[in-house]
């Protein structure tokens, strides 16, 4: 055999591995993708107190991450015709406490230690602020918010 039908056949053989090489990837199984996830999305969870003549109000702490919202109701009807007066101030104040009641104890975290004036819809905690001002409020039980006056107060969370 000469060169020329040396370099023939290892063309040939080449050619021919290829073309097999080739016809496995036409016939290849695809490998299973994985399945396609739904998107999750935090679930919110909402404790809703209604204080009628103001007081102090315990709130289990769920979870590391919640708002904490104070609505005052509006002085006039829902169709009054004139203008509504603005909503009576109220003060505000909050603690956690590992206690479940409305004391302050020597081991409570105190929010305000003054009282906040209040006179429209305000959250007036937010747990990222309170962890960005490295305010330890972790471990504990509950929340105590004590109000002066009418008002709805909210705490949501995010599970």
């Amino acid at each position: 055999m000469n060169k020329t039908q040396a370099l023939l056949v290892a063309i040939i053989v080449v050619v021919v591995i290829l073309f097999v090489l080739y016809l496995k990837t036409l016939h290849a199984t695809p490998s299973p993708s994985p399945a396609p996830t739904s998107p999750t999305f935090p679930q919110v969870l909402i404790q809703q107190v209604t204080s009628t003549n103001g007081g102090s109000v315990v709130f289990p702490v769920l979870s590391d991450n919640f708002v904490v919202t104070v609505e005052i109701p509006s002085q006039s009807g829902l169709f009054s015709i004139s203008p509504s007066p603005s909503p009576s101030p109220i003060f505000v104040q909050a603690w956690f406490n590992t206690h479940n009641d409305t004391l302050i104890h020597n081991d409570s975290l105190v929010v305000f230690p003054a009282p906040v004036n209040i006179n429209q819809t305000t959250p007036i905690i937010y747990s990222d602020v309170l962890a960005q001002q490295s305010i330890p409020f972790h471990g504990y039980a509950y929340l105590v918010v004590n109000v002066s006056g009418p008002c709805t107060i909210r705490m949501s969370f995010s599970i």
